[in-house]
């Protein structure tokens, strides 16, 4: 029996490789009369799509290699043969499709080369061949083979090669040879392969910029609420204006973080304060305006928060929310809009502000 020597043994592969790149290139396009150059990558030769649609990985002991046909080639093909009439290119493009089964397969030619004296066992290859989706619902999903060329049921020394049908499946996926006592064999398609690396910089761009507009969004919000502050300060008696000596003005701004400054709020100031904190999400600044019986029934913004949940309301008011005064500036209504599914849903919230001792003002009743 021959063998190899270990010097012609670490050959092998190398030989192997310009053995198997040489039947590539005159059997893998099936029906192209040569290679076409490619002028124009909007317009690939059928060589191009080929080459796209080609994997290939080794083993210690065999190489195996597999090209798709998509359906997309056939017209490549026919315009590469160039029919002299409609009716011959039509003929033509009818016994490509039939030979490939492209009506309700996929077709995939399949090649194993066992480049050493030990035979490889495939049979029955639908047991070891699958093909793997790697997007959409069905990611992972395994899709055996519905018809294999008979050849495989032989132990393969030498080389092997022929089509392998299986149900029609869309790109993108990957072909996997599973053997026992071998790690499986993952061929992934350049063309499917290059997809995904686009889609992951879209997706990877889309949230940068997702994030970019979010950050403005918080600047616009921030310097909304510093205008609006600033309108209450105007509206308020001197116009904004520094007061004599011996006078005192409502404190404005981060003071009014503090509940004990309530005590030099009017009701429509308070109130304020309550609807612009609720609208940025502060719910320990909306809890801290509460009157003493509403801050014993809700002692954390947490519990605040399930109270909001309770009512359907949520967490931080839109930003089309609207705040108007009622009874003589001491009952105020909250008007927004929520939208469940495809319905708007327009909510009212009402409270009540009551002077509450040495800390002036606060939130005494809740509806």
């Amino acid at each position: 029996m021959f063998r190899f020597s270990p010097r012609q043994a670490g050959l092998v592969p190398f030989f192997t490789l310009a053995l198997l790149l040489a039947f590539v290139s005159r059997h893998a396009c099936f029906a192209a009369n040569g290679s076409v150059s490619v002028k124009d990558a909007k317009n690939p030769s059928s060589s191009r799509i080929l080459e796209e649609r080609t994997a290939f990985r080794w083993d210690p002991e065999f190489f195996v290699w597999a090209v798709h046909y998509p359906e997309k080639i056939v017209p490549l093909w026919v315009q590469e043969k160039k029919p002299a009439t409609k009716k011959a290119s039509e003929d033509l493009r009818r016994f490509y499709r039939s030979a490939l089964r492209l009506n309700d397969s996929t077709a995939v030619l399949f090649s194993v080369f066992a480049y050493t004296q030990k035979p490889i066992n495939l049979k029955p290859l639908s047991r070891h061949l699958f093909l793997r989706r790697t997007a959409g619902g069905e990611s992972g999903k395994k899709i055996p083979p519905k018809r294999t060329d008979p050849i495989f049921d032989q132990s393969v020394l030498g080389l092997k090669q022929g089509l392998v049908f299986f149900p029609k499946t869309p790109e993108p996926f990957e072909l996997v040879l599973e053997i026992p006592g071998k790690s499986p064999l993952v061929l992934t398609f350049q063309e499917d392969l290059v997809k995904a690396q686009k889609e992951a910089l879209s997706e990877k761009a889309g949230i940068a910029q997702r994030d970019a507009v979010e950050q403005e969004r918080k600047k616009w919000e921030t310097r909304v609420a510093s205008l609006q502050q600033e309108i209450v300060k105007m509206k308020e008696p001197g116009g904004g204006k520094p007061e004599a000596p011996g006078t005192s003005a409502a404190p404005t701004g981060p003071a009014l973080l503090d509940g004990a400054v309530k005590a030099n709020l009017r009701p429509e100031l308070l109130a304020r304060r309550f609807f612009e904190g609720w609208k940025s999400g502060d719910l320990a600044l909306m809890q801290s305006l509460l009157s003493a019986s509403l801050q014993a029934r809700f002692p954390t913004k947490e519990s605040l928060a399930a109270f909001l949940r309770k009512k359907a309301l949520p967490g931080r008011l839109p930003r089309d929310a609207a705040l108007e005064a009622l009874d003589g500036n001491r009952k105020f209504r909250i008007t927004l809009t929520t939208k469940v599914l495809l319905v708007r849903d327009v909510r009212r919230f009402v409270f009540r502000v009551e002077e509450a001792g040495e800390n002036g003002f606060a939130v005494s009743n809740m509806e």
